[in-house]
């Protein structure tokens, strides 16, 4: 495998001698809480800001779609990468502006763990009478008999149990 070298020094992406300061103002409702979590980890506004509004478009997504320029709809989304040293705070911002859907999450995975026990008893007592079926198919004797057996397994396939949904939003681990 090639070596990739680089001849020149890193050239910096920011200018912080010449750049104008981050529009906090234009954050609406988030303006507060981006500050204060500027405020309670020291970290630079920009990344508080940069979290808030990817959680916020996060859980924009159930509630609302945008149109597309064909005319058709879906979730908003909204895609970061931050770039920063270890220690630069990148978890405790996240920490912070995730702490409403990881509860949510934790209340959603106890529903599920229900749910998932109940939807196995339905699937398996679902597959038992599917084999019934199935084996009357089988074991016709008339072409009347399978054509009943046939309707009989419509209606059932229409009936399958549906799996819950995992709960899981984020992954645990985001950082590398």
């Amino acid at each position: 495998m090639d070596e990739i070298r680089f001849d020149n020094d890193p050239i910096e992406i920011i200018d912080e001698e010449n750049s104008t300061p981050f529009p906090v103002d234009f954050l609406g409702n988030l303006k507060l809480p981006v500050i204060a979590c500027k405020e309670l980890t020291q970290a630079p506004i920009e990344m508080s800001a940069q979290s808030a509004l990817a959680i916020s478009s996060f859980t924009a997504q159930r509630h609302i779609d945008v149109m597309g320029l064909g005319g058709s709809s879906f979730p908003p989304s909204l895609f970061n990468i931050t770039i920063a040293e270890t220690g630069e705070r990148k978890t405790a911002i996240d920490k912070l502006f995730m702490k409403g859907c990881d509860e949510y999450e934790i209340e959603q995975r106890e529903s599920f763990n229900d749910d998932f026990k109940y939807y196995k008893v339905k699937q398996e007592l679902y597959e038992q009478e599917k084999s019934k079926i199935l084996k009357k198919i089988s074991n016709a004797k008339t072409p009347n008999c399978r054509n009943v057996a046939e309707n009989d397994l419509s209606v059932l396939i229409n009936e399958e149990p549906n799996r819950p949904l995992n709960p899981t939003l984020f992954p645990k681990e985001g950082t590398w």
